[in-house]
């Protein structure tokens, strides 16, 4: 015990100006969400580390990552839900944090004089979020998400007069898996997912901007991929992809325009255009990017996770009207199909839910069918409803978000994996045209993106082919249409 004592007392005496409690999460009484982030950074053993937490609705299991200290300046990273780097610089009143390598300008949090402090509606009561930034109600998880906890924990004791009491990783259902190789490692693009030579390539256009009824004051970016062969004299098939700039991005886990690339050329997609569409946003927040897809800075959580039709609006009655009057747009939902990852994947089938009339295919990686705004209730509102004529493609991972929640305790309503297998299972007794694929992909695109080729083949798997011998062109790789343009 002395030893402990003497070491947190070294600890206290050794902090830089660089440690303390940063936090700008708060609590949105419309939505009944807590959103924003919280870091606490402290020294120990000769090292900075951080215990980091975000919300979008709920506060998300904290994090324990080691720090880069520079003078005032300080970098860390995350590796779920999806990797990102944050670089920040302290001052006496907060840290300005931003994600490394965005232009966007920095956040605020606050510099706090106490844990538990932060700005939060407190009455008294013991409600759904009271004490969400209690970071000691919340150490109990960490040695179940890092070893390095324990380090943290220990340093974090000097300033804490009554921690609570730990709980090891088998104590608790949904732990995190023990330590090993991260799971996505093993899953890499195939050729399908990359340039290829002699292949024409698609032309992406935009961005284009849309503004939203549905969602007054807001508006969504987007891009329209058009592939070389599209002919404008031939109604072409139409993909949806939302979170729109990850499916696009060259770099990214999907890498969609290459897909469609190589898929059509070889007559195993019809000749489709792809739209790229981003989560609505006001025009003076930023755009989404790859470390940041719209959760603290868009309208995403509400349009994404919400059961209701305001998203279906969007792309049926806003979206649509503006693609028919560009492109020659077969108008029969057999040739329609949505997809996304996540929330953007609940989205998806949300869309093709409320509008089947529109949207026959559905594609999902990583679905978020989880109660964040009551996503949970699907595979329930599908076993009470007439079946609906949609084709679903469902991807998820063992060691997707699986419950593990602030407290220590599981929450079936919140665990990734377990929601997706329920739809699916759903689906099936229901009759629903339903493919599935698990694996051990953690939140993210990384399986998804692997099988996305896969995923699209079995989506369209029924699209018009000729059996005939003496067909060449059918026999023959799809050249460029000599008329590609738009409409007009």
């Amino acid at each position: 015990m002395l030893l402990v004592l003497s070491f947190m007392c070294s600890a206290a005496q050794q902090q830089p100006k660089v440690t303390g409690f940063f936090t700008n999460m708060h609590y949105v009484p419309e939505t009944g969400d807590v959103v924003g982030m919280e870091v606490w950074i402290v020294y120990a053993r000769g090292n900075f580390y951080a215990c980091v937490q975000q919300a979008q609705g709920e506060p998300e299991l904290p994090a324990v990552v080691p720090v880069k200290v520079s003078g005032a300046r300080v970098r860390f990273a995350l590796e779920e839900p999806q990797p990102i780097a944050f670089i920040g610089t302290v001052s006496k009143t907060g840290l300005a944090l931003s994600v490394a390598g965005s232009k966007d300008p920095p956040e605020i949090l606050k510099r706090q004089s106490t844990i538990g402090n932060s700005d939060r509606p407190n009455n008294g009561s013991q409600g759904p979020h009271d004490g969400a930034c209690d970071i000691f109600r919340r150490m109990k998880i960490l040695l179940a998400c890092r070893s390095a906890a324990v380090v943290f924990i220990a340093a974090g004791m000097a300033f804490s007069q009554t921690p609570p009491p730990l709980v090891p990783p088998s104590a608790a259902p949904g732990a995190a898996p023990a330590a090993g190789p991260n799971p996505d490692m093993y899953y890499k693009l195939g050729p399908d997912s990359l340039p290829m030579d002699g292949v024409p390539k698609g032309e992406i256009r935009g961005p284009y901007t849309l503004k939203s009824e549905a969602y007054p004051g807001t508006q969504h970016t987007y891009w329209v991929y058009v592939p070389a062969q599209y002919d404008s004299s031939a109604p072409a098939s139409l993909m949806i992809l939302n979170d729109g700039q990850a499916f696009m991005a060259p770099e990214g886990d999907v890498r969609a325009r290459n897909v469609l690339d190589n898929l059509i050329y070889r007559r195993e997609l019809p000749v489709m255009i792809a739209v790229f569409i981003d989560p609505g946003r006001r025009p003076d927040q930023p755009e989404p990017n790859l470390h940041e897809w719209g959760d603290r800075t868009t309208n995403r959580p509400t349009e994404y996770n919400t059961l209701d039709d305001k998203y279906a609006r969007v792309i049926v009655d806003e979206l649509m009207p503006v693609l028919y009057k560009e492109y020659n747009i077969s108008k029969d939902p057999e040739r329609h199909g949505i997809g996304g990852a996540s929330s953007g994947a609940i989205a998806a089938f949300t869309v093709a839910w409320q509008r089947p009339d529109d949207f026959h295919k559905v594609l999902s990686i990583v679905g978020s069918f989880v109660d964040l705004r009551g996503g949970n209730a699907y595979p329930d509102i599908v076993l009470k409803s007439d079946r609906k004529p949609i084709r679903v493609y469902l991807q998820d991972g063992r060691n997707d978000n699986r419950g593990m929640g602030r407290s220590g305790n599981y929450n079936q309503a919140r665990d990734w994996f377990y929601q997706n297998v329920r739809l699916m299972q759903a689906l099936t007794e229901k009759g629903y045209d339903v493919n599935y694929a698990w694996g051990m992909n953690k939140h993210g695109q990384k399986m998804g993106g692997a099988i996305f080729p896969d995923m699209m083949r079995w989506l369209w798997r029924d699209h018009e082919v000729s059996t005939d011998p003496n067909d060449m062109t059918e026999r023959s790789f799809h050249q460029p249409a000599k008329n590609s343009a738009a409409k007009h």
